[in-house]
C-alpha cells in the first residue's frame, strides 16, 4: 500500500473516531456548561496544551494562553490505530477503515483466516458502513462468532449499534445506537421523543432520581 494511500485512510479513520466520540459528548458538554452538572468540573474548551509540567512525574500542564494547571493524573486521549502488520505480511485485505477486512462471519480475504477485535473492522448494524466503535463487549461477540464458524458457518455478525456510558459527579449519561445527529447525516427521516420519570417504582421510594430519555426513530414515509 502507497504511503499517501494510508495516509488518506489514517484521515478518514481519525476523522471518523472523532466525529462519533463528539456527537456521543455533545449533550454531556453542553449540561456542564449550563452548571447542570455537581461534582467540581470545569470544562476548557479551545485550550490547546503547550506543554506537561514536572520533572520526575507529570505535575501540570501549561495552555497555550500562559495558563498552568496543576494536576495528579494527566490523561492524552489521541484515539487509536488497529495493529495490522500481520496481516499486511500475509497479504489479508484490510478495509476501507485501515482494519483488517472481514465478512459477516469474522472471515478475512484468507479462507482459514478470521480476525476479531479491534484489528478488524467494524460496520454499522444501522448503515452498514465503517465504523469506529471500538469496546470489549463487541471484541468479545465477534471472538464467539469467529469461535463458532472455525468448522462451519454457523452465526453472522450484523453491525454494531455502539453503546456508550459515563458519568459526572451525580449524574449518568448513556447513548445506545445513532444519535439524532447521526441519523439524519445518515440519510434517515428523524423524529424523536423526549420524557422524563422516575428511575424507580414506585417513584416515592427513597434516593429515587428523574432520568431523562430522548429516542430517535425513523419516520415510516406516509402510504399512498
Amino acid at each position: 500500500m502507497s504511503q499517501k494511500k494510508e495516509e488518506k485512510r489514517q484521515d478518514r479513520r481519525e476523522a471518523s473516531s472523532l466525529l462519533d466520540a463528539w456527537r456521543v459528548r455533545s449533550r454531556v458538554l453542553r449540561k456542564v456548561r449550563k452548571g447542570n452538572i455537581d461534582g467540581g468540573v470545569e470544562l476548557l474548551t479551545g485550550k490547546g496544551v503547550e506543554s506537561i509540567l514536572g520533572k520526575e512525574k507529570a505535575e501540570g500542564v501549561k495552555l497555550e494562553d500562559g495558563r498552568e494547571i496543576d494536576a495528579d493524573t494527566i490523561i492524552l486521549a489521541v484515539g487509536s490505530r488497529p495493529k495490522v502488520d500481520l496481516a499486511e505480511k500475509a497479504n489479508i485485505e484490510l478495509g476501507e477503515s485501515g482494519s483488517i477486512e472481514v465478512d459477516r462471519h469474522m472471515r478475512t480475504s484468507e479462507e482459514d483466516i478470521f480476525a476479531c477485535g479491534d484489528c478488524a473492522e467494524k460496520r454499522s448494524f444501522f448503515t452498514g458502513e465503517p465504523t469506529q466503535i471500538l469496546l470489549a463487549s463487541i471484541a468479545a461477540t465477534e471472538s464467539r462468532i469467529a469461535g463458532a464458524n472455525l468448522f462451519n458457518t454457523k452465526r453472522e455478525n450484523s453491525g454494531q449499534v455502539g453503546i456508550y456510558s459515563t458519568k459526572i459527579g451525580d449524574t449518568a449519561f448513556a447513548v445506545a445506537g445513532l444519535s439524532e445527529k447521526s441519523a439524519k447525516d445518515s440519510g434517515y427521516n428523524v423524529v424523536t421523543g423526549r420524557f422524563k420519570a422516575a428511575n424507580r417504582h414506585p417513584g416515592k421510594m427513597p434516593g429515587m432520581k428523574k432520568t431523562e430519555v430522548k429516542l430517535t426513530f425513523n419516520r415510516k414515509p406516509e402510504s399512498s
